[in-house]
């Protein structure tokens, strides 16, 4: 077999394995694409199966592990349900008795079902006190930020003092090694330094 004969087997036997090698790369990226949508499927079966499970079971079941986790959600609901209402109250805004249609606090009555609305005083004290709060809890935030950043810009302020004293010392020491060098070559050249002190 002459040597153009191999080199051609060669380059035909690399090319089969570069082709080999693209073939299980992108058969490997596609199975790894198909195991992870599968996975997430999974995790959302299972959401699904838990979101029915509660509902089915809750104030049912007597499992302890499970009544917790019952009792965290139920605790959650509660705080989202708060929180949703102290944002209405900061809008001015509230919910109606009746229907649950949003309704400003100036309204009188449901735009919705014509409910009249309850606990004027009591919802503008209400909204009044819940917006100081919201504020002060703003400008604790706002402190603890801007304490922070004096903080930082003194530690920034410390750090270019320090390089500038460095700097210094550096070109002090640069300049007396100068002097010092001056004043050997003219020893070694025989000139007394004095000579060229002024005064």
């Amino acid at each position: 077999m002459g040597f153009l004969d191999k080199l051609t087997n060669t380059i035909s036997s690399t090319g089969k394995g570069v082709e080999q090698k693209a073939k299980q790369v992108s058969g490997t990226v596609k199975l790894n694409s198909q195991i992870k949508e599968l996975s997430e499927s999974i995790q959302e079966y299972m959401r699904q199966v838990g979101e029915l499970y509660y509902k089915k079971q809750e104030g049912v079941s007597d499992d302890p592990d499970i009544q917790e986790l019952f009792e965290k959600i139920r605790n959650s609901e509660a705080e989202i349900a708060e929180a949703g209402k102290q944002i209405d109250t900061l809008k001015g805004i509230c919910r109606c008795k009746n229907c649950g249609a949003e309704m400003r606090i100036t309204d009188n009555f449901c735009m919705m079902c014509g409910t009249k609305r309850e606990d004027d005083s009591q919802m503008l004290e209400q909204t009044t006190v819940d917006a100081e709060a919201v504020v002060t809890d703003l400008s604790e935030e706002e402190e603890a930020e801007e304490a922070a950043e004096e903080e930082q810009t003194a530690q920034e302020q410390t750090e270019e003092e320090k390089k500038e004293i460095q700097e210094q010392t550096v070109d002090a020491e640069g300049k007396e090694n100068g002097e010092e060098r001056q004043a050997s070559e003219k020893e070694e050249e025989g000139i007394d330094p004095s000579e060229f002190e002024i005064g």
